[in-house]
């Protein structure tokens, strides 16, 4: 099983590691929207932090399977694929993209692509949009949240306490983190720590501190208003106490205080 060949995966994995996402993951996405135009609107109209994250995504991928490590990359693309539906992505997406990934590393490998290459990369492939698509369909929860703003905070220059009424409540542990997109800035997902634990009436706070040129950290500072609709998707992250230890100490700068609070107050529940 071509899987099974470090030495093959270790090919792929060299045309991907010194990639920021201008070289070939670059060429991949203008491929692969030559091939399938219908992903383009998926995405922000600005591509440089899509394809830097998606370059690195890669080469850690590769990298695990290079080393023989397939439960952490299972679950990653697992995860991957469970929070892409919130862009919208269909099964027939995941089709166009592993045809433009394989024809754009073979183009970019020239000579160094051997039979044996080919194999790893057709399995490897078959392996991430196999297990992406597969995740997102076997998925029951919805793919995001709508909410409502029902109050803005200007609590200084440049911070803003964001108030929000959700559609329906969304489960998720205190000190977790979610993406969220705002009208201002369509396509433009940002994560953002909800400042209270999960509440069964749909309410969640963020804190926000407009990033000198952040684009969504500004607006969000400067232009939201109540009755903004929000979209929420996929809690992450993995922060929390042990519960049956001793004393906790907590130290926390700024909006890095959000997550620490909502531990604090779902505590003293």
């Amino acid at each position: 099983m071509s899987l099974n060949n470090p030495d093959a995966l270790a090919v792929l994995h060299a045309a991907l590691d010194s990639d920021d996402g201008n070289g070939l993951i670059g060429r991949f996405y203008t491929r692969w929207f030559s091939f399938d135009a219908s992903p383009r609107d998926l995405f922000p109209p600005e591509m440089a932090a899509q394809r830097a994250a998606f370059a690195q995504a890669l080469k850690w991928t590769y990298g695990e399977l290079v080393a023989q490590r397939s439960e952490e990359p299972v679950a990653f693309l697992a995860q991957l694929g469970r929070d892409h539906r919130k862009y919208g992505v269909l099964p027939d997406h995941y089709e166009t993209l592993g045809q433009a990934l394989y024809a754009t590393l073979r183009d970019a490998l020239a000579n160094a692509w051997t039979d044996a290459v080919d194999a790893a990369a057709q399995q490897s492939l078959n392996l991430i949009t196999g297990v992406m698509s597969g995740a997102a369909e076997a998925e029951q929860g919805p793919a995001w949240w709508d909410g409502t703003v029902v109050e803005h905070l200007r609590v200084s220059r440049d911070l803003a306490v964001v108030r929000l009424q959700l559609d329906s409540p969304m489960p998720y542990h205190a000190g977790q983190y979610v993406n969220v997109a705002v009208p201002q800035c369509p396509r433009r997902w940002r994560y953002l720590t909800p400042a209270i634990p999960p509440d069964d009436t749909g309410a969640v706070e963020f804190h926000v501190r407009a990033v000198s040129g952040g684009l969504v950290s500004n607006a969000i500072v400067n232009e939201t208003q109540p009755g903004d609709q929000w979209r929420l998707s996929s809690p992450h992250g993995a922060l929390q106490i042990d519960r049956d230890g001793g004393d906790v100490l907590m130290v926390a700068g700024s909006t890095g205080l959000a997550p620490l609070r909502s531990i604090v107050m779902d505590l003293t529940r």
